[in-house]
């Protein structure tokens, strides 16, 4: 019985997703805020990415699914730093805790300096030249997450709001999207289903904000083995496990 319902489980959750990934498949083109798209978290880096259906994602919800608060058990504290290439650098920090017995929330602030980017002007053939002078791009994002149980022990979602910034040379960009998700302990401790939908809310200047569906399952029996597939049905995989206790693996 439990295996029937499992497997009903994620046939309606699978099918959910194609749904989503039907309305959010867009053609080529670009999309607002881009930036959103980088993940400054060290461990979900290391894990691909594959972060929807982990459940032990406290202090780092923000860069995964929302639902997974329901999961914390104390207070916790996360900082990052990462430095990108041509002098791109990202901070972000992170606090959640627990409210109640079924339910957590999470405040996280990221920023992103692009460094010193040169002027350049357009001649009259159309070609780009150096400008005395210089700029930057920067860009600020605050996150507002809660996560709560419905129905029963085993079922969660989540909502995190998203506050974001953008500045590039004297032009700025403000917008509020959202991230919203839920989670399905199979197994308690061992086998999770998770979907979320990233970035929803309107067109900025009529380009779309880099909208993606996912759906992730994780294993864990000694090994932790998650793995989400994502709008356009890309995927992410990672690995953990007490072989290699103090390191984790990814790819996508």
């Amino acid at each position: 019985m439990r295996a029937k319902g499992a497997v009903l489980s994620f046939v309606i959750i699978l099918g959910l997703f194609s749904l989503v990934n039907n309305v959010l498949a867009k053609g080529a083109g670009t999309t607002a805020f881009s930036f959103l798209e980088i993940c400054p978290s060290a461990r979900a880096a290391a894990m691909g990415e594959a972060n929807v259906a982990l459940g032990d994602t406290a202090g780092e919800v923000v860069y995964g699914n929302p639902a997974s608060l329901t999961m914390l058990k104390n207070q916790q504290f996360s900082f990052g730093y990462l430095k990108y290439w041509e002098g791109v650098k990202i901070g972000s920090a992170n606090y959640s805790r627990k409210i109640g017995a079924n339910s957590g929330t999470e405040i996280g602030v990221v920023y992103l300096d692009s460094g010193l980017i040169p002027l350049t002007t357009e001649d009259s053939r159309g070609a780009y030249y150096e400008t005395s002078g210089s700029f930057k791009a920067q860009d600020k994002v605050i996150n507002i997450v809660y996560g709560a149980r419905l129905f029963d022990s085993k079922v969660s979602a989540g909502l995190s709001a998203r506050i974001v910034e953008q500045k590039i040379y004297t032009a700025v960009a403000r917008h509020i999207n959202f991230d919203a998700g839920g989670l399905y302990e199979m197994r308690p401790g061992q086998v999770n289903l998770g979907l979320i939908i990233e970035n929803i809310g309107a067109a900025v200047n009529s380009e779309e904000l880099p909208q993606k569906a996912k759906i992730g399952l994780s294993l864990k029996n000694k090994i932790l083995f998650p793995a989400d597939l994502v709008t356009n049905f890309d995927y992410a995989c990672g690995l953990k496990g007490n072989i290699v206790s103090r390191y984790n693996l990814g790819w996508d």
